[in-house]
């Protein structure tokens, strides 16, 4: 696994950019009321090759977060960084507004978990990440679905965002769309679950995209409570 994550590292790093290369860089952070957060960064960076019309890239994806859980009795408070690169394709339908997208890369996780005594126990995973995407886009609104899995904490992450246009102004800056986002994940290593429920308010510029958005939370370690959290997209 070490070294495929080097190998498309090495894609990634190595890839030679020119006037017509293009890309996607996003970065945002999620919070909740149990002080547990999860950051994170990534950069895709689009290919030359298109095999049977479709799209390629390669993705970076760098992660940070902290999580609290229960085990055997005792509460862990987890800090955990991940490093993720990936191969994608996708897919363009029915004149550019569905697109389908598919990714597998290596994750590299490493951290600590620290017990009520406050001993820390470091530790390094790697394993296999796999990623599916379904978009369909119109100027007025929009609807974007994803599933991914990382086997090696068993971990699977599922979300739904629909967003709406409620402000178009005559001239200059900026549109707004408000929606709702359903999400869901589970891990059978830590026997933890949880669902999502929000609001999200997306404001886009140019380029460039600042989204918003917060909501409801119930999960099987610390039970319900609120988040929130900020994302920020460009393109080049």
């Amino acid at each position: 696994m070490a070294v495929l994550a080097s190998a498309l590292l090495a894609l990634i790093i190595l890839l030679p950019c020119s006037s017509a290369s293009a890309g996607d860089l996003f970065t945002g952070v999620r919070l909740d009321n149990d002080e547990q957060y999860f950051a994170y960064l990534g950069l895709n960076e689009d290919l030359p090759w298109k095999p049977l019309g479709l799209e390629t890239f390669v993705q970076l994806f760098v992660t940070g977060q902290s999580y609290k859980y229960e085990d055997q009795n005792v509460n862990i408070e987890a800090n955990v960084q991940s490093l993720t690169p990936s191969l994608g394709v996708t897919k363009v339908f029915g004149d550019g507004h569905w697109s389908v997208t598919g990714l597998l890369g290596a994750e590299l996780k490493w951290g600590k978990d620290s017990p009520d005594e406050g001993n820390f126990g470091h530790y390094f995973e790697s394993g296999v990440f796999v990623q599916a995407e379904a978009m369909y886009s119109q100027e007025t609104h929009n609807l974007h679905a994803m599933v991914s899995y990382a086997d090696s904490d068993e971990f699977w992450f599922g979300r739904i965002r629909g967003k709406l246009r409620t402000y178009l102004p005559e001239t200059g800056c900026c549109p707004v769309f408000v929606g709702l986002e359903f999400g869901g994940m589970d891990s059978r290593k830590f026997d933890f679950n949880a669902v999502q429920v929000g609001a999200l308010v997306e404001v886009p510029f140019g380029r460039f995209s600042l989204l918003a958005h917060s909501g409801f939370q119930e999960d099987s370690d610390l039970g319900s409570g609120g988040y929130g959290g900020l994302e920020f997209y460009t393109s080049f």
